[in-house]
């Protein structure tokens, strides 16, 4: 699904987090994961190149306490840190 986003959207997205092995019954390998959510505003759209970027990533201002992972990107000049989103990641703009 695509969806537009911009520099001060309140978006909500969802993920999972990094995954451990865990040791359950059987031969197969398994994997415990737990799913990260976010809302907020996005405070800024960053790519890995300024005219054709290949990766792009969103810096979002979490509207609720966050204890996840937080970033400052480089040149950022807030007062906070902002939680880093994939845009794939994206369920809808709010």
């Amino acid at each position: 699904m695509a969806t537009s986003v911009n520099k001060g959207d309140r978006i909500e997205a969802r993920w999972f987090g990094r995954g451990q092995a865990v040791s359950l019954a059987g031969m197969q390998m398994k994997f415990q994961a737990s799913e990260l959510s976010v809302r907020g505003i996005v405070k800024h759209l960053r790519g890995d190149d300024p005219v054709t970027p290949t990766t792009i990533r969103l810096y979002v201002d979490p509207d609720d306490s966050w204890s996840g992972p937080t970033v400052r990107p480089h040149g950022c000049s807030c007062s906070r840190e902002h939680v880093e989103v994939d845009p794939a990641h994206v369920v809808r703009v709010l």
